[in-house]
């Protein structure tokens, strides 16, 4: 896969140095979705590092929505494809949010 197909499908472009950045494609992948969006703010104005149950809850009361459902959206779905973009560190195994950065 060419630099150029990569920067398309992952939305993250690196320079000659190899550090990361989000490229325009990349932004609005991540904040195409609400609930990422919301994720965001929540990470933002939370303490860090925050537990999946603890983001989720935060989530789910912005949206009135369940809470379990919420978890899994973010653990399976949305919180993923945020790592994969370098917006987030997130540890699956310990549930365990760090960033933005």
């Amino acid at each position: 896969m060419n630099d150029a197909s990569l920067q398309q499908t992952t939305g993250i472009s690196y320079d000659d140095a190899g550090t990361a950045a989000i490229t325009t494609h990349g932004r609005h992948k991540l904040l195409s979705d609400e609930r990422r969006h919301t994720a965001l703010r929540v990470l933002d104005e939370g303490p860090l590092p925050m537990g999946l149950g603890e983001l989720a809850d935060a989530v789910a009361t912005d949206e009135a929505a369940d809470a379990d459902a919420v978890g899994v959206a973010l653990h399976h779905k949305h919180l993923p494809l945020m790592a994969d973009l370098g917006v987030v560190d997130y540890d699956p195994a310990t549930r365990r949010v760090s960033g933005p950065r």
